[in-house]
């Protein structure tokens, strides 16, 4: 498999971000790539413009007939990771999984889901291997909810998270729109 990462052209700090209009106007120029990496800063400023910014990616492998995969780096964590998965995005990778703990569809400081979850006086470490067990189980269960929306478009797939979610990718709907 081949895959690339796209990057921004200028190195001057506040012009950090990919150039999605120059991407997706030549998007058949990454035809000979099986999957397109970005990285979830470089997309925009904020979690919808991200999304749309997705979305636009895709619509344009779509419109093009192009089966390529969308990778976000920096993004393997309850929220996000969902929402750009609605946008488009395949795969998803990040560390977050190893520095904080997933916990009822959110992500939480690790200390915190230690003291509500393990015993008080277990050592540190133990704590943490049982976290990184804990987050691989709930990673395996938010890709069979992403799986199941993919396959009914129930937001109610993603549990509690389901309804913000929705109201999220409503959002972003209407930005996409012009709104």
């Amino acid at each position: 498999m081949r895959e690339i990462l796209l990057k921004p052209e200028s190195t001057h700090k506040e012009k950090q971000l990919l150039p999605i209009d120059k991407i997706t106007m030549n998007i058949s120029k990454l035809k000979y790539f099986d999957i397109i990496g970005l990285t979830e800063k470089e997309l925009g400023n904020s979690l919808i413009e991200r999304m749309v910014n997705i979305c636009r990616i895709r619509q344009a492998l779509d419109k093009n007939k192009m089966p390529q995969l969308i990778h976000i780096f920096g993004s393997l964590d309850t929220m996000s990771t969902p929402l750009y998965f609605i946008s488009g995005a395949d795969i998803f990778d990040g560390l977050t999984w190893l520095r904080y703990s997933y916990s009822d569809g959110m992500t939480v400081y690790q200390p915190n889901y230690w003291i509500t979850t393990y015993s008080f006086d277990e050592k540190d470490y133990l704590s943490k291997l049982h976290s990184f067990c804990d987050n691989y189980n709930y990673l395996r269960k938010l890709s069979l909810e992403m799986r199941n929306f993919a396959k009914f478009k129930d937001f109610a797939s993603f549990g509690s998270n389901g309804n913000l979610f929705k109201k999220i990718w409503e959002t972003c709907e209407a930005k996409k729109e012009g709104g």
